[in-house]
């Protein structure tokens, strides 16, 4: 450490033994500048903090290594690094997230693997993989790796594209916004498989029903509310979804002039709701 010649100890007033404080007196082209400085003791962890801040990982294992500090500390830093870092990764960044998640905690390797932003479908579904193997048996991580998954599952089944930008964003989603924009897209078919996957959506069956135009594919509509959503009505969601479907049949005769729409829906509350297998998009395309 550099100190300008013209330098001097001062008296810490608060009476601080654990640092040196001086006072440096400096001249640059005849500006003459008086600075109070503090020295402290260098300690390692504050140290190794200032390379991985600095994102030099290649020193802060060297040094985590020479001061006897486990270098999962620099493992897990880069990997938040990954993680953290503006759009997906490459494909050879996910080799060596898999090659460091080896040395870090449980927690740790679930966590990064769940939410590193791969550049395609097969490379998200190798850090999963991963990810359910480090989970084990905990309850708790194998839960949090199964939500991922079952969001990949459901993004797969809307036809998401293989650009990790979109899945960023649906990964994250709020998935009852997502059942309100398909339905008042119409789109009967998307809805069903959020509802068929996402148990949780089911407490707001009117949230789903209620935003369909009413040029919805009627029997698409029918088609779906009689296989899944009728049989897993609670007591309590009865009259709000009876009181739709009858608001819904007299709008179509009335102001549509489509009466065979019409008795369709009405149909639906002649006979009890049974479950029966789930309509595939296809099948309620």
């Amino acid at each position: 450490m550099d100190v300008a010649a013209h330098s001097w100890l001062a008296q810490d007033a608060q009476g601080d033994v654990t640092t040196v404080l001086f006072a440096e007196g400096v001249a640059d082209a005849g500006v003459q500048r008086l600075f109070l400085r503090r020295l402290h003791e260098a300690v390692p962890m504050e140290r190794l903090d200032h390379f991985l801040r600095a994102s030099r990982f290649a020193e802060a294992l060297a040094f985590a290594d020479a001061h006897g500090i486990s270098a999962a500390v620099v493992y897990h830093r880069r990997l938040t690094a990954m993680v953290q870092s503006d759009g997906a990764v490459s494909e050879s960044a996910v080799d060596v997230a898999l090659e460091l998640a080896q040395h870090i905690e449980d927690e740790d390797a679930v966590d990064v693997c769940t939410r590193l932003l791969a550049p395609s479908l097969n490379d998200t579904i190798r850090l999963l993989a991963y990810a359910r193997r480090r989970a084990g048996a905990e309850n708790r991580l194998r839960k949090r790796v199964e939500d991922v998954e079952r969001r990949l599952g459901t993004w797969s089944a809307l036809g998401g594209q293989d650009r990790d930008s979109a899945w960023a964003e649906f990964r994250v989603a709020d998935l009852a916004a997502n059942v309100r924009a398909y339905a008042a897209q119409g789109d009967v078919a998307r809805v069903a498989v959020l509802w068929r996957r996402h148990a949780g959506l089911r407490r707001d069956v009117a949230g789903a029903v209620q935003g369909f135009p009413l040029d919805t594919d009627s029997a698409a509509l029918a088609a779906w509310l009689r296989a899944e959503v009728l049989p897993t009505l609670q007591p309590a969601q009865w009259p709000a979804v009876v009181a739709w479907i009858e608001q819904r049949a007299r709008a179509l005769e009335a102001r549509l002039q489509r009466p065979a729409d019409a008795l369709q829906l009405v149909a639906l509350l002649d006979h009890p709701a049974q479950p029966a297998p789930a309509l595939t998009p296809q099948q309620l395309v």
